[in-house]
């Protein structure tokens, strides 16, 4: 074997610079405040407070605070994937293996694209039902709609093929990392 890593054929040295994510997960969690803070004086005072399979209100409430718990769980979203994502990144680890130099750097911007991309999903989901739930609230559209069943269907898909291509790819590491270690 040689010291070629998985992912180029020459690949001398790996550099740590790349672009910076969290800035459009962070943007749409300000959207979704700046669109709940918006609405709020205008809104009638009582809004669905959940919702059926089909999309229609299931229950309506007071629009009081509960009208932020969506803006909330998107705040206590990205905050948990972050923590998750720093944690994961410093030491990466597979099957109680723990990856170190080369691997880990590769494994740890795997993580961090993952995780962007996850929290910009879930993000822009939950922007998606905020907007529609503002529209039951006007009595603009009697259901959610389709489209966010669409939106939350791709959402969970994404999820996994996402997870899968992590995996496959941190095992390939953790392959190479191995055949490093026998060699040296």
């Amino acid at each position: 074997m040689s010291d070629r890593s998985p992912d180029s054929a020459s690949s001398p040295k790996v550099t740590s610079g790349g672009p910076q994510f969290g800035l459009l997960p962070l943007g749409l969690l300000v959207l979704i405040w700046v669109v709940a803070l918006a609405h709020y004086p205008r809104l009638p005072g009582f809004l669905p407070t959940g919702f059926l399979v089909g999309g229609t209100p299931s229950g309506w409430g007071p629009k009081g605070i509960g009208f932020f718990v969506l803006p909330a769980m998107a705040t206590g979203a990205f905050l948990l994937l972050g923590i998750i994502g720093r944690s994961a990144i410093r030491q990466p680890t597979l099957g109680g293996r723990a990856f170190h130099g080369r691997a880990a750097l590769h494994v740890g911007r795997m993580i961090s694209r993952f995780l962007f991309f996850m929290k910009s999903a879930l993000l822009a989901f939950l922007l998606n039902i905020e907007f529609r739930g503002i529209q039951v609230a006007y009595g603009a559209r009697p259901a959610l709609g389709w489209d966010s069943y669409l939106v939350g269907g791709i959402l969970v898909g994404y999820a996994l093929a996402g997870s899968l291509i992590l995996f496959l790819g941190a095992r390939r590491w953790l392959r190479w990392q191995e055949s490093q270690e026998q060699e040296g």
